[in-house]
């Protein structure tokens, strides 16, 4: 009798644990709960063609949401992997060493500190502009990182793989006596899918830009250290995909102005992203927005300027651990949650967004365990931001993705009105009627590099977006 009774009680748990994650997910997507996915990524799965593709498609795709379901809401299923995955972590780690020593040949080297100014920015132009010969800009001089000084000694670290990325862990011994690690990313494609995607990513951006000339538009990609001519120093192992980031700002079209988020060295790196995330950090946010700001400005210099940095609150009790290790489940790093006080002037959003409220929430949450995504739960997918006092007569479409979500408030603040789709949603956008109907002066397109780069994630989903031209009367509405 009490075996059947420990084998019920058993069974009904694995039901419980088994109908939880959907429900969850449900209720989540419907806003009825919040903050409960992990944020853990998944690849999507490739279309597969030829004879019965469309029936292993459809067993793929079902196969990839039960997965992404269960992974990001089932109770203890990060701590189980966790305990499995720092076993195994453990158990290779003289592996690893041994890797890590054969090919880092210059791991814990000395830094040699080089005292120079900081090189110019060159600004790619937008080659209409009628610029003398005198200014135009010569061979870029070689690269020298900043803040060399600062740094005493490095090393990289291998630490796991994921479908999509390999990662590392860099360590910077500094010479204040303090050490910074952080994790990296490096994308698992290969040279010759690198080739073949930059340039199909290129035609999908120019399909828009050539879409409609009456627009401003802007392509901006935030990055992470793989596209710096740096990489190689810190994670000798890995080759930077830097020629195709300039690859790829040069195949875009002339009329739009091209940008990237350009880290000037590997603390430059710490200060812009999180330690354990792809995303822009509070610095990141503000820097990438000045970035985007001033180029839109060379053509429509009535856009508001940039605002000065506001006050940084670290958000206490709190961890935020980031992408990178929520997909490793590498539990031992995580990043102080800091955002930005800019005292924006009154505005209004949808959905309804408050400051200071979502600052309390994550305060009341205490979220300090690796199954939170702290980033997720405080920055809303927010539709739409208008400034009523701004009076520019210029209003701001975003083509973007999450990293829209960190700064989407502060970038508004420069227009009239702001309206953003995201990756999910692109499908329901028609560019071309949406941009007639609402006004829209001025188009940002931003997704993160390795998404808009190389379609690195498989779901850039810009081909999504319809183009028809627009037909005054038309009865589709957005």
């Amino acid at each position: 009798m009490k075996k059947n009774i420990f084998a019920i009680v058993i069974f009904l748990i694995l039901i419980v644990l088994a109908i939880y994650a959907p429900i969850t997910s449900y209720l989540e997507k419907k806003g009825i709960v919040e903050g409960k996915s992990v944020g853990i990524e998944l690849s999507s799965p490739e279309s597969e063609t030829g004879f019965g593709a469309n029936l292993i498609n459809i067993v793929n795709n079902i196969k990839y949401n039960i997965d992404t379901t269960y992974q990001n809401y089932m109770p203890l299923y990060v701590e189980t992997v966790g305990l499995y995955k720092d076993a195994v972590r453990n158990l290779n780690k003289s592996l690893y060493t041994l890797y890590d020593d054969i090919n880092k040949s210059i791991a814990e080297k000395s830094v040699e500190v080089i005292q120079t100014a900081p090189p110019e920015v060159i600004i790619f132009p937008d080659e209409t502009l009628d610029i003398p010969e005198s200014t135009q800009p010569s061979e870029p001089e070689p690269f020298v990182e900043m803040g060399t000084d600062k740094i005493l000694s490095y090393n990289a670290e291998y630490i796991g793989a994921s479908l999509r990325d390999r990662y590392y862990k860099v360590t910077l011994e500094l010479t204040d006596g303090t050490k910074v690690e952080f994790i990296e990313a490096i994308s698992n494609l290969t040279e010759e899918q690198k080739d073949l995607r930059v340039n199909w990513q290129i035609a999908s951006v120019n399909r828009l830009i050539q879409a409609n000339s009456d627009v401003n538009v802007c392509v901006y990609a935030p990055l992470n250290m793989e596209y710096t001519s740096f990489l190689k120093k810190y994670i000798p192992d890995e080759k930077s995909s830097q020629k195709y980031l300039d690859q790829f700002i040069a195949g875009i079209d002339k009329s739009a102005k091209v940008g990237y988020i350009n880290f000037s060295g590997v603390l430059d790196r710490v200060d812009r992203c999180y330690l354990t995330d792809h995303h822009w950090s509070a610095v990141g946010s503000y820097e990438g927005y000045c970035d985007i700001i001033n180029l839109f400005r060379i053509e429509a210099p009535e856009i508001i300027p940039p605002r000065p940095m506001g006050t940084a609150i670290k958000i206490e009790p709190c961890k935020f651990y980031g992408s990178y290790v929520r997909n490793l489940v590498y539990s031992q790093l995580w990043d102080d949650f800091v955002v930005i006080d800019y005292s924006l002037p009154t505005h209004t959003s949808n959905p309804e967004f408050n400051f200071y409220s979502q600052i309390e929430k994550l305060k009341a949450k205490n979220n300090t365990s690796i199954n939170s995504n702290v980033y997720g739960e405080f920055f809303a997918e927010l539709n739409s931001v208008s400034y009523p006092e701004n009076n520019t007569g210029r209003n701001l479409l975003i083509i973007g993705d999450s990293y829209t979500q960190g700064f989407i408030e502060l970038i508004s603040s420069s227009f009239d009105n702001t309206f953003c789709f995201y990756w999910s949603n692109y499908q329901t956008l028609n560019y071309n009627q949406f941009i007639e109907e609402n006004g829209i002066t001025d188009v940002l397109i931003m997704q993160y590099g390795p998404r808009l780069i190389f379609n690195a994630t498989d779901d850039y989903y810009l081909d999504k977006i319809n183009t028809t031209p627009y037909v005054k009367g038309t009865e589709e509405t957005n």
